[in-house]
C-alpha cells in the first residue's frame, strides 16, 4: 500500500543494516507524525536522530542526514517533503502519444517455456510473476512497446505494468473499495513515469505511487503484487514449467527493437544520461539510472541500491515500526523482502556459509522465507532507477553501496 503525506522534516523512516562481517543490529529513527496532505507546510523538527553504536557516525550532508558504516555501506536519510496532490497533478504532462497510443495489451497469449526457449536469449530481460498458481515470464521486449497488460487470475484482476522511462515493473490489482477495473495507458507522464488511467472513471495513476492523484477515485491506492525482474535465462531454470507471454498479441509490431536501448550494454537510455522528461526533485546521491529496490510501507519509504544487497546478501530493516528482513536472490539476482516477525517473535537474519540464518535460534531459511520454524510473509517491492523513485519520495531513506 502505498499513501502520501506531508512528512516532518527532521524525522525519519527507521531502517537497519546487518553487515556479515561485522555483526549484525537495528537502528531505528522516529515515525513521522499523521498530517494532512494539503496542509500548508512541514511542522517543526524534533531534531537529528542518534547513532546507535560507536562504530557508526552521522554527518551533515546539507539537509540530509548519513550514517556512515564499515565496510561499504552508507545510509541517507532525506527529509525532504512529499509532495500534495495538487502538486503532483499539475506536473502531469503528455508525453507525446495519446490516450492508448501505446495499446494496452487485453487478451494475453502465451507460449510454453520450451517453444519461447527456442527464440529467448538467456539474457533476456522478462518480468516474472507467481501468483495464484499462474508463473509467467513477461519478456521485456514485448512489454516495452505495450506497457501494459490486462489479465485476470482465480476472477481477480491483475495489470503488469512497465515503464521503461523509469525501468519500473509493477504489478496491480484491479480493485479497490468496491471496483473492479482494468487500466491503459494515458499518454502522460509525471515525473517521467508511466501514468495509467482506468477504465471505470477515467482517473490518473501514477505507476511508481499505485495511487490516484487526479479524478474521481482521488486518494485511492491499489494493492501490488510482485514481480520479479531477472533474465529469462534464471526464470526458465528455476521454473521450466513457465508460461510466457506471445509475440502474438493481435498488434503489429517489431518486437525486436527497442526504442530507448538494450539492458545488456551500457551507451544506451536505460544506463546512462538523464531522464528524458522533467521531474519535480533530483538528488545525484546515485547516478540517475542506478536500480535500487523501492519499498513503500506504511506511508514510509526505503530504496536499497541493488549493489548494497549483492554485497551484504542480507538486511534486516525497522521501517516504520515494522520489521522486515531483505534476502538477496542469487539464482534470479533478485531481492526477497519479508515481514520479520511470525507472532510476537521477532527474526533478525545473518548471512552464513552460503545460508541465511536467524540469530534467534541459528535455523536456516530458504530464499523463499521458510524454515522449520514457519514462514515469513512476503512484502512486495519493485526495481526503479533512482531518479524517479526519489522524484516521487523525496522523504526516502536510502541505503547504498560505497566502494
Amino acid at each position: 500500500m502505498i499513501l502520501l503525506r506531508n512528512i516532518q522534516i527532521g524525522l525519519f523512516v527507521g531502517i537497519i543494516l546487518i553487515s556479515i562481517v561485522i555483526g549484525f543490529g537495528v537502528f531505528t529513527f522516529p515515525n513521522p507524525p499523521s498530517t494532512d496532505l494539503e496542509s500548508s507546510g512541514p511542522p517543526e523538527s524534533s531534531g537529528p536522530p542518534e547513532s546507535s553504536s560507536p562504530s557508526e557516525s552521522i554527518n551533515e550532508q546539507d539537509t540530509n542526514r548519513s550514517l556512515n558504516l564499515t565496510k561499504g555501506i552508507n545510509y541517507t536519510f532525506f527529509n525532504g517533503t512529499a509532495w500534495k496532490f495538487s502538486e503532483l497533478s499539475g506536473n502531469i504532462l503528455s508525453g507525446g502519444v495519446p490516450k492508448d497510443g501505446i495499446p494496452p495489451i487485453e487478451n494475453p497469449k502465451y507460449v510454453t517455456g520450451s517453444e519461447a526457449a527456442s527464440y529467448l536469449s538467456a539474457t533476456d530481460i522478462v518480468f516474472g510473476l507467481d501468483y495464484q498458481g499462474a508463473v509467467i515470464a513477461f519478456p521485456q521486449y514485448i512489454l516495452v512497446l505495450h506497457e501494459i497488460v490486462n489479465e485476470e487470475f482465480s476472477d481477480v484482476k491483475i495489470t503488469l505494468s512497465y515503464c521503461p522511462l523509469t525501468g519500473s515493473a509493477v504489478g496491480f490489482k484491479g480493485h479497490f473499495l468496491t471496483i473492479e477495473t482494468t487500466f491503459g495507458v494515458s499518454g502522460k507522464l509525471l515525473n517521467s513515469n508511466l501514468v495509467m488511467y482506468d477504465r471505470d472513471s477515467d482517473s490518473y495513476w501514477p505507476q511508481i505511487l499505485g495511487m490516484s492523484v487526479q479524478g474521481d477515485h482521488i486518494n485511492q491506492d491499489l494493492e501490488t503484487v510482485q514481480l520479479f525482474w531477472t533474465t529469462w535465462g534464471q526464470w526458465y531454470d528455476l521454473y521450466p514449467e513457465t508460461q510466457v507471454l506471445s509475440e502474438d498479441t493481435g498488434f503489429l509490431r517489431n518486437y525486436g527493437s527497442d526504442p530507448y536501448g538494450d539492458y545488456n550494454y551500457d551507451n544506451n537510455y536505460y544506463k546512462s544520461g538523464g531522464p528524458f522528461f522533467p521531474v519535480m526533485t533530483s538528488n545525484s546521491i546515485l547516478t540517475d539510472k542506478t536500480v535500487v529496490y523501492g519499498v513503500s510501507l506504511n506511508e514510509s519509504y526505503l530504496a536499497i541500491e541493488k549493489n548494497a544487497l549483492m554485497n551484504t546478501k542480507v538486511l534486516n530493516v525497522n521501517i516504520s515500526n515494522q520489521n522486515i528482513v531483505v534476502f538477496y536472490d542469487n539464482q534470479l539476482d533478485v531481492a526477497r523482502v519479508y515481514n520479520s516477525n511470525i507472532g510476537d517473535q521477532i527474526y533478525t537474519f545473518k548471512y552464513e556459509n552460503g545460508n541465511f540464518v536467524d540469530v534467534n535460534t541459528g535455523s536456516e531459511w530458504n530464499i523463499e522465507g521458510t524454515s522449520s520454524i514457519g514462514s515469513l510473509e512476503p512484502i512486495v517491492y519493485f526495481d526503479v532507477m533512482w531518479f524517479a523513485w526519489y522524484a516521487f519520495h523525496p522523504d526516502t531513506t536510502l541505503i547504498y553501496w560505497v566502494n
